[in-house]
């Protein structure tokens, strides 16, 4: 869920990032989100942008409102794991089963 509660973000192992508004209805949209399977997702804490982390060894952001691709962070060596934005949405975290831990800064696009 966004911070909100009007969003829930899911990710899967056909490469998917899908955005569901919670209803009785369970409307989604569906993106197209890496070329592997995504296996972590995590909402910024204003709820604008979600990042994603995928077997394609990459970490992306997205826009929540246009449900756009925004940028991406290239440097993990095998799968990526977990992604969790700062709260002020000037960083954002990954790791992965290359055992490597990145903190991306979100406007240089390059680790910390």
């Amino acid at each position: 869920f966004n911070r909100q509660g009007t969003i829930v973000a899911s990710v899967s192992t056909d490469a998917t990032l899908r955005l569901w508004i919670p209803t009785v209805k369970g409307e989604s949209s569906v993106i197209k989100a890496h070329s592997g399977a995504v296996r972590c997702v995590d909402f910024s804490h204003d709820g604008t942008t979600i990042a994603t982390g995928s077997d394609d060894k990459s970490v992306k952001l997205w826009s929540t409102n246009t449900q756009r691709f925004a940028l991406s962070f290239p440097g993990h060596q095998n799968w990526v794991r977990t992604v969790q934005q700062s709260p002020d949405g000037r960083l954002c975290a990954s790791g992965g089963d290359d055992k490597a831990v990145f903190l991306w800064d979100v406007n240089s696009r390059k680790a910390t």
